[in-house]
């Protein structure tokens, strides 16, 4: 009886086995993994490689330096985690002075919306769409201005 039972499940792991390397090969491999979404870090660190002095930059943004040169010193998150306002630090003082990011979450990635910046312009501000709530939350910071 014991006998029989262990050949049924060799059988059985075998029959598995084949299942397996078939639908592989039927297949053609392994299906690729889906694009991870980017999270708040990824987004900041993609921000700042990316910030300039076009019009989408804040003024006082930070120079282009590298990502790696900045931490996230706190996240401040509105809507449901929709929207966030990140305040980012140079490990190095004298490299830059902290500053601030503005983030929506769209299709499970944060994306930069303003930022990175010391003092953003309330009319840009709504113009982007950015909830009153954000707003309040950066003019409570002394971080919106008009110009």
């Amino acid at each position: 009886m014991k006998k029989k039972i262990i050949i049924s499940i060799v059988l059985l792991a075998g029959f598995c086995g084949l299942v397996y390397i078939m639908r592989y090969l039927i297949l053609g491999g392994v299906a690729p993994a889906t694009p991870a979404k980017d999270t708040i870090s990824q987004t900041t660190e993609r921000a700042l490689r990316d910030s300039t002095a076009s019009s989408e930059s804040a003024v006082g943004a930070s120079p282009v330096l590298e990502s790696k040169e900045f931490d996230v010193k706190s996240t401040k998150y509105f809507n449901d985690k929709k929207w966030a306002v990140v305040n980012i630090v140079p490990k190095e003082r004298e490299q830059a002075d902290p500053a601030y990011l503005v983030v929506h979450q769209r299709a499970g990635s944060y994306q930069t919306i303003i930022g990175p910046g010391t003092l953003f312009p309330a009319d840009q501000l709504e113009e982007k769409g950015i909830p009153q709530a954000v707003i309040d939350h950066l003019d409570s910071l002394g971080l919106v201005g008009s110009f």
